[in-house]
């Protein structure tokens, strides 16, 4: 009888200045029942407080725990610090974790379960609750298993990111380096997966979200960030994908009117959206 191969995981965490988080944040990651291999793998966008410190302390306390540590020189931002990540990691299946959330002991061992069953899909988001002030709350649940291809992905009116994420490692080599001025990794992965495969929202709750001022999510943060610089990467992406036949042409008008209805051009109807900006381009997609 052929042995059933069981992946190697790579549990990724970015991690700034989260000195008060980054001890639970790892204990969680170091106490996943997953049976299979697993590295963890953390990169630190060159903090200035004690994070390091105390990641370098969590690494003493358990020396046969394969964890991967990494300091940047200089801060790189969200979306190249995530991809330093990648850089380190060799897992068949990619775990994302912020540093100041924390993955419930199941969360991996569930992840993998789901991909073994369903081979198609390439990225997986998973429910969460909520942590305020160390409280902990009911938070985003999805109704039942849904899987979305790109046919059904973008027939939705906007791109949904809430989700605790995972992905197989094809979404990484499938596409070129992030620019270095993409401020996020989280919607931009998403619409990467979305290109390549079917992705999947399952019901369970798998992770605990922590709300704080600081956090890049909150509200007041999401504001800040330039979209234009999000509509970028999304175009570099969507031609990439075009260009290497990673979906049917069929779906081409589709994607790109989405892509250019988040540019910045969301109240324009989608027939001047395809006179301005679409028209143009179809000619020199081969």
């Amino acid at each position: 009888m052929e042995k059933v191969k069981i992946p190697l995981v790579s549990f990724c965490i970015t991690t700034y200045n989260h000195e008060q988080y980054i001890e639970d944040c790892l204990l969680a990651a170091i106490k996943q029942d997953y049976t299979g291999e697993m590295e963890i793998v953390i990169s630190d966008d060159c903090s200035t407080d004690k994070t390091w410190d105390k990641i370098q302390n969590i690494i003493e306390e358990f020396p046969n725990i394969n964890i991967i540590a990494n300091r940047n020189k200089t801060n790189l931002g969200i979306a190249k610090n995530t991809e330093k990540l990648w850089s380190l990691s060799r897992g068949e299946i990619i775990v994302t974790q912020d540093s100041d959330d924390i993955s419930l002991p199941n969360r991996v061992s569930t992840l993998v379960n789901y991909y073994e069953s369903y081979p198609d899909v390439v990225l997986i988001d998973s429910g969460y609750n909520f942590i305020v002030d160390n409280n902990f709350y009911q938070g985003k649940i999805f109704e039942g298993v849904q899987i979305f291809d790109i046919d059904r992905f973008f027939s939705k009116k906007r791109m949904e990111t809430d989700g605790y994420r995972s992905y197989r490692r094809n979404v990484i080599t499938s596409y070129k380096q992030f620019f270095a001025s993409t401020p996020t990794a989280d919607s931009t992965t998403l619409l990467r997966g979305i290109l390549i495969g079917k992705i999947m929202r399952i019901p369970d709750l798998l992770a605990n979200y922590r709300l704080h001022p600081n956090q890049v999510s909150n509200a007041n943060n999401i504001k800040k960030i330039n979209r234009s610089l999000i509509a970028k990467q999304y175009r570099a992406d969507v031609f990439h994908a075009i260009k290497q036949h990673y979906f049917s042409r069929k779906y081409i008008f589709k994607v790109l009117v989405f892509v250019y209805r988040y540019s910045l051009i969301a109240s324009l109807n989608q027939s001047e959206i395809y006179i301005r900006y679409i028209k143009p381009l179809i000619k020199h997609i081969k």
